[in-house]
């Protein structure tokens, strides 16, 4: 089963960025509360899995996940 901890914990290790003390992680507050979102509102593993995809693909730039009148969205970001 996915939960919040372990997806967080693997965010952190994949895409937060550590210098000194501070970890920089521009998306991760974004993915982060879609992330809670989905876990308390999907109940089908396949569902969260496809919204995690989406989230993961969020974090590496492909796309821009943001909130707008409490629903997600998602922009396509140009290509880099």
């Amino acid at each position: 089963m996915i939960t919040a901890e372990k997806v967080i914990k693997k965010m952190i290790k994949d895409f937060a960025i550590p210098e000194d003390n501070v970890f920089y992680a521009e998306r991760l507050f974004v993915a982060n509360t879609v992330l809670n979102w989905v876990l308390k509102n999907t109940k089908e593993e396949r569902q969260r899995k496809q919204y995690i995809t989406q989230i993961e693909r969020h974090l590496v730039g492909e796309i821009t996940l943001y909130w707008d009148d409490e629903v997600i969205k998602v922009r396509k970001d140009q290509e880099k």
